[in-house]
Parts: C-alpha cells; structure tokens; sequence
C-alpha cells in the first residue's frame, strides 16, 4: 500500500511482511527530503510495523545539517516505534553511509537501552536486502553489519 509519494520518494507498507518502505527517486533538496523522513517515522509509529527498508542508493550523500535534524527528530518517534529489523540499501556511498552510522550512534547514546533491538544491515542489493529482511535469520551479510 502506497503512504507517500511525489517526485522524490516513494513510501509504501509491505503489511505481508510488516515493512514500511522509503525509496528516494532522486537527490532531495532539504525540504523534500525531511518531510519524507518525517512521514516514514509517523508511519513506523502508526503501523507498528518491525521491519524498513531506507534506500538511499540514489542519493549523493545526506547533509550534515538534514543528518542532525534526522537524529533529533527520530528521538521523538523513536520511543513509540516498534522496529526490530532494518535494512539500508546504498551504492558504494562510503558518505552517506558514515551519516547513517553516526545517526544510528546517536541513537545509542540516547536510548541505550531501546537501540540495540534494531537489527540493521548495509546492502547494494535491493533483492538480497528484502530477502534478508524477511527471513528468520539474523546472521548479517559479509562486512555490512552495523558499527
């Protein structure tokens, strides 16, 4: 089922698979980049959905100013969601990939608690991500296992 969508992104639920979906189409000026990121957390929250998927592979790279506003404004949603799996899909993106990891560090200091139930992986591979995701076993792909 289709959440959102415009030029930009793309957010669905999988509720087979209990997955809510962002895919970003193109690079987002910021505006365009946070609402998506705003109504993906609204979604998590609603749906109680335990599984996402973030594909990012189409993105250049995520700015240090819309990394940090994504970590703040998590941090409100995050107490509410029940995610358990998550998975991130870049293409040889080592930028983008480093603010994914200094958001998910974030996290860890502020809810140490809650963050390590999030099981998330790094993919190239939308296919293999899905598969991943969706299977029962947690053991993580060859050198794509979150810090």
């Amino acid at each position: 089922m289709v959440i959102f969508e415009n030029e930009y992104a793309l957010i669905e639920h999988d509720q087979i698979h209990d997955i809510i979906s962002l895919v970003w189409k193109k690079y987002t000026p910021g505006t365009f980049y946070r609402e998506a990121m705003k109504l993906l957390f609204e979604a998590l929250v609603t749906t109680g959905a335990e599984k996402s998927i973030l594909d990012v592979s189409r993105l250049p790279t995520i700015s240090h100013e819309d990394t940090q506003w994504t970590a703040e404004i998590a941090k409100t949603y995050y107490p509410n969601m029940r995610l358990s799996k998550s998975v991130i899909i870049l293409k040889d993106n080592n930028f983008t990939k480093l603010a994914l990891q200094k958001m998910n560090e974030e996290f860890k200091l502020t809810h140490p608690d809650r963050d390590t139930r999030i099981n998330t992986r790094y993919f190239d591979d939308p296919e293999e991500a899905r598969s991943w995701l969706i299977s029962e076993d947690s053991v993580s792909p060859k050198d794509n296992a979150a810090p």
